[in-house]
């Protein structure tokens, strides 16, 4: 009463609603703070770390960037001073493919001087010794002719002996099969009649049983005892004895009897097989005695064939070389062209999802063919580093390619809606062939030379269509000179 006289109680209650206001509040701050410890904060120092570790693989990107650039100049002047030296060795094989001109052409000078006094030797030993000379070179064809039949008597021979040795180690089989065949029926017999001879002994063991019983049971009817210890029995209990000793022996004769029938049906069978095994062993003796003969006439055979283990050694052992020395050219031929199947590979991945892969054309060593294989080395050089660069249908698939393929290798690119074709013209084409027919000799532009789909013609053009391939070193320096062309 006082405190609401005095007006405080309003305040009392206002305070006491502001103190579960505050803890209320206090509640939410703490599951603010809660939140902010648990979860916000771990996801802010991670966000840090990702942020460190972001700006550090920036930082390295960057550096790569700039190794590759210097790499790219490094590698870049590296291909200058080769392709310096490169054009210092061209000249000097220049000069020295010249000079070995002008040696081969004194060769054919002196071959050509040698020729005519051959020929006047020949007329003249021809007209001298024409006789003697038709002589030698008949004896020569009839040596020729014996020496070719000597060789196939030989290989016949030889044959003949593979043959004879064949069939004697067939025969020495056959003999031993048959030998181990009559061996194992010879035994199957002795076990079939031992058998025979057990069930005899027992059927004549089970006759004299009964007859022992027989008489025992008649003795018993007569009232007569047969065995010791039977004097205290009465007559029933003898009889009963007896009648149950004959129902035994009875029983056993009828098993007895049952097992004769038994054994006679297994001995007639065992006769059957035994007659069976001794005609299949008849058979065998013959067929023995047929590949023993057979055995004979080879090894006559073998003791007339005029065979030489010498010379077959000798062959074998030149067989040997051969085949050692076409696998190692083998070997070679597979590391070369594993070498160059290497370098005719091209692999990427899709840049994208879907990408067709039909705008990849590939390298322009698989798009073209050389029509003459006499023509693949000046090819090869016409074309040079191109030879293995990339055809696609536009420079976008191009720039996808580089940026997202996945390439194995560095390659370059042939854009077809950007490369620029290079041709030889008309009139150069023209002259240079009047200019290699005088020189009897012949001179094409190389790129008449392959085979292409027009599709690529553009990229073709621009790798061979600016070339001339002649057939001469002199002829090659004087239509470049002259057409002002380039040409191998």
């Amino acid at each position: 009463m006082v405190e609401e006289a005095a007006g405080t109680r309003m305040y009392e209650n206002k305070k006491a609603t502001a103190i579960k206001t505050i803890e209320k509040k206090q509640m939410k701050v703490d599951e603010i703070n809660s939140i902010l410890s648990e979860e916000i904060t771990p996801t802010l120092e991670r966000l840090r770390g990702e942020k460190q570790q972001y700006l550090k693989w920036s930082k390295n990107n960057a550096d790569i960037e700039r190794i590759e650039r210097f790499v790219v100049a490094s590698e870049y002047v590296q291909a200058q001073e080769v392709l310096s030296k490169n054009s210092e060795d061209v000249a000097k094989m220049e000069e020295e493919v010249a000079m070995y001109e002008d040696t081969m052409r004194t060769a054919r000078e002196e071959v050509a001087s040698k020729e005519e006094e051959i020929a006047k030797l020949s007329e003249k030993m021809n007209s001298e010794l024409e006789g003697t000379h038709n002589e030698a070179k008949a004896d020569e064809e009839d040596k020729s002719k014996d020496l070719v039949k000597a060789t196939s008597a030989w290989e016949n021979k030889k044959l003949a002996v593979a043959s004879a040795s064949k069939d004697l180690e067939e025969a020495k089989a056959a003999v031993e099969e048959s030998r181990n065949a009559i061996s194992d029926m010879e035994k199957n017999i002795s076990n079939k009649l031992a058998a025979i001879q057990k069930a005899k002994d027992e059927a004549v063991n089970a006759e004299e049983n009964l007859k022992r019983l027989q008489k025992e049971y008649q003795n018993l009817c007569a009232g007569i005892s047969s065995e010791e210890g039977d004097e205290g029995r009465t007559l029933p209990d003898q009889i009963s004895k007896a009648y149950s000793d004959a129902n035994s022996a009875d029983a056993k004769a009828k098993q007895a009897q049952m097992k004769i029938e038994h054994l006679t049906k297994s001995l007639k069978s065992v006769e059957k097989d035994m007659k069976k095994e001794e005609s299949s062993a008849a058979k065998l003796s013959k067929k023995r005695d047929k590949t023993e003969e057979k055995v004979e006439g080879i090894k006559q055979k073998l003791s007339n064939v005029a065979f030489s283990a010498d010379e077959f050694n000798a062959l074998e052992n030149e067989k040997i070389d051969l085949e050692n020395n076409v696998s190692a050219l083998q070997e070679k031929v597979d590391t070369l062209s594993a070498q160059l199947e290497g370098r005719l590979s091209f692999n990427y991945s899709d840049p994208v999802r879907g990408f067709d892969r039909s705008k990849v054309k590939g390298l322009v060593a698989r798009l073209v063919d050389v029509k003459l294989p006499k023509h693949s080395t000046a090819l090869e050089v016409v074309a040079g580093g191109k030879l293995y660069q990339v055809v696609v249908d536009e420079a976008v698939t191009g720039k996808a390619l580089l940026n997202n393929g996945k390439l194995q290798r560095r390659v370059t690119i042939i854009p077809l809606d950007k490369v620029m074709p290079k041709k030889v013209s008309s009139a150069a084409s023209e002259k240079a062939s009047s200019m290699a027919k005088n020189l009897n000799t012949t001179a094409q532009p190389a790129i008449e030379l392959v085979g292409f789909d027009e599709e690529v013609r553009s990229a073709i053009e621009y790798v061979f269509g600016s070339t001339l391939v002649v057939d001469g070193m002199k002829a090659a320096n004087s239509i470049c000179d002259t057409t002002k062309t380039r040409t191998v």
